[in-house]
């Protein structure tokens, strides 16, 4: 898996789908962010994360893990561990790696809007939360609450961290 990404990081600085392929030079550090600013304008990015390969590392054990961002949006700023199970965060901003057109392998871990199916699973949380207290909501206003949940987080494109299934 690292040579793949190795490959891919090679390969990171091409920006299909222009007249004139455009090179886009990685985000270097604060020093950098007027820089930064003008090259997502130029490529028509909304978010400085976009599509970039972000290092995540375990605050208890210090497994370090790269997952890319694959949505033009803000990625997540703390994961679970993969090899402990507590709580990853994410280090050196300023080493993330424009990876446009990355390929993630089955098994990696990648960052996505959330799935409207995933999104009502969450909303469905919620609402259960309340059973048992005087906000409860029952019947036909149940089932309306929970749609105006999972809409709302997808319209606001939640970000959410899987794992690749068919790469």
């Amino acid at each position: 898996m690292k040579e793949d990404k190795d490959a891919a990081l090679r390969n990171r600085k091409k920006f299909p789908g222009r007249s004139k392929e455009k090179t886009l030079k990685n985000h270097q550090g604060p020093e950098n962010d007027i820089a930064a600013i003008q090259q997502k304008e130029e490529n028509g990015l909304k978010h400085p994360e976009a599509f970039k390969i972000v290092t995540y590392e375990c605050t208890t054990c210090g497994f370090r893990e790269s997952i890319w961002n694959s949505r033009d949006g803000a990625p997540i700023f703390f994961v679970d561990c993969q090899k402990c199970g507590r709580e990853g965060q994410r280090i050196r901003r300023e080493e993330d790696l424009l990876v446009i057109d990355y390929k993630p392998k089955r098994g990696e871990r990648i960052i996505q809007d959330i799935t409207h199916d995933k999104a009502r699973d969450i909303a469905n949380l919620k609402v259960d939360m309340l059973r048992g207290t005087p906000d409860e909501i029952f019947g036909p206003d149940r089932t309306a609450t929970i749609d105006r949940i999972a809409d709302e987080l997808v319209k606001n494109r939640i970000p959410d961290l899987v794992v690749v299934q068919n790469g």
